[in-house]
C-alpha cells in the first residue's frame, strides 16, 4: 500500500509540475515552505505570441455547443503543443497561457538569440494552422510575436492557501511595445534584444524603434540550447520517505494551481494529460491594471527586492 501511495504521489507531483513554470518548481522545491513570499531579479528575454483569427473561429464554433467547444479545445491544444515543443527546444519556460496567447521566458546564457530562434521556428511551424477546417468551414489563423529583453522581476505572492507567481519589469514593457508593432505572421523585437543578438539575426523595417526579425543567421543547430533540468526525484528512498517528500513538494506547489484543478488531478493524475474537454460559459471578465510598479522596481532596484516584493504582496 505504501508503494502504491508513493507511485500515485509521484504521478500527481509530475502532473502538478506541468502546470507551473520550471523555474518556479525548482525554486520552490529547493526550500519548500508553503506561503513563502519571495522575489528575484533575472536577466531574460520575454516572448508574447498571440493568435489572430481565433476569436472569429471561437464565435462561429460556439454556436455548435459542446461539439464546437471540444473542437476548439482540440485545435488550440494542438497549436499550444506545437509551439511549446519549439520554445522548449530552445530552453523557453512557459509562464502563462492568456486565452489564445503564450507568455514565455528565456533565462540563462544567450537568452536573446535562443528566443529569436524560437520565434522564427514558431512562425514556420504555424504554417499548418493557417487553414483550419471545422464542420465544413475554413478559418485562417496567424500569429504575432513580440520579444523584449532586460531585467525581470519574478515574484511569488500570496498566502499559504493561495499563491500567485508573476513577472514584471522593463523586459516585459519592452516586449509589449514590440508586440504592438507586429501584424499577422510578423516578429518584432525591442532594441535590447536586437543589440544582444546583433550579428546573428537579420532584421527588416523598424517601427517605433523596434525592428522586424526576419531570420536567425546562425541556424537552429549553431549553439546548444539548454534542455529542461530534471525535477527533484526520490530515488533510493524508502516508500515512507518518498511519500513524505512528495507531500512536502505538493504542499508548496498546490497553492499556485487554479482553484479546483488539484481536485481534478488527484484521483487520476495520468489521465488528465489526455483529457481534452472544453465548454462555453457566459461570463463577465474583470481586469484591473495597477500603475506605478515599474517605477517602484526601478527606484528600489535589485538590492531591495524584499521591499519591492512586500509592497506587491
Amino acid at each position: 500500500v505504501r508503494r502504491m501511495c508513493a507511485v500515485h504521489l509521484d504521478a500527481l507531483f509530475q502532473a502538478v509540475s506541468t502546470y507551473l513554470p520550471r523555474y518556479l518548481v525548482r525554486e520552490e522545491l529547493t526550500d519548500p515552505r508553503p506561503g513563502r513570499v519571495s522575489g528575484h531579479f533575472r536577466q531574460a528575454t520575454i516572448m508574447f505570441a498571440d493568435i489572430s483569427g481565433f476569436t472569429a473561429m471561437s464565435e462561429r464554433l460556439s454556436r455548435r455547443g459542446q461539439e464546437g467547444a471540444e473542437k476548439i479545445t482540440h485545435i488550440v491544444g494542438d497549436y499550444f503543443t506545437t509551439m511549446l515543443d519549439v520554445t522548449g527546444s530552445q530552453g523557453g519556460d512557459l509562464l502563462k497561457f492568456g486565452g489564445d496567447a503564450l507568455l514565455v521566458a528565456f533565462f540563462g546564457d544567450e537568452h536573446a538569440i535562443r528566443a529569436c530562434r524560437a520565434a522564427v521556428q514558431m512562425q514556420q511551424a504555424i504554417g499548418r494552422f493557417r487553414q483550419v477546417e471545422a464542420f465544413g468551414e475554413t478559418f485562417q489563423l496567424k500569429m504575432t510575436v513580440g520579444l523584449g529583453s532586460g531585467p525581470l522581476l519574478t515574484a511569488n505572492l500570496g498566502t499559504v492557501t493561495k499563491m500567485e507567481y508573476t513577472v514584471m519589469g522593463q523586459a516585459l514593457a519592452n516586449m509589449a511595445h514590440a508586440e504592438d508593432q507586429a501584424q499577422g505572421g510578423e516578429i518584432f523585437i525591442d532594441p535590447a534584444t536586437n543589440q544582444a543578438a546583433r550579428g546573428r539575426i537579420q532584421t527588416g523595417e523598424v517601427r517605433e524603434g523596434c525592428p522586424l526579425l526576419r531570420r536567425v543567421i546562425d541556424g537552429p543547430q549553431a549553439t546548444t540550447s539548454p534542455g529542461p533540468e530534471p525535477l527533484p526525484g526520490t530515488g533510493g528512498a524508502s516508500a515512507v520517505e518518498r511519500i513524505a517528500a512528495r507531500v512536502a513538494h505538493l504542499d508548496v506547489l498546490a497553492p499556485f494551481l487554479p482553484p479546483g484543478l488539484l481536485d481534478l488531478l488527484r484521483f487520476n493524475p495520468a489521465g488528465m494529460s489526455s483529457r481534452r474537454r472544453g465548454e462555453f460559459r457566459p461570463v463577465t471578465v474583470f481586469f484591473a491594471n495597477f500603475y506605478g510598479i515599474d517605477e517602484i522596481i526601478q527606484q528600489l532596484g535589485p538590492t531591495r527586492v524584499a521591499e519591492t516584493t512586500a509592497i506587491l504582496n
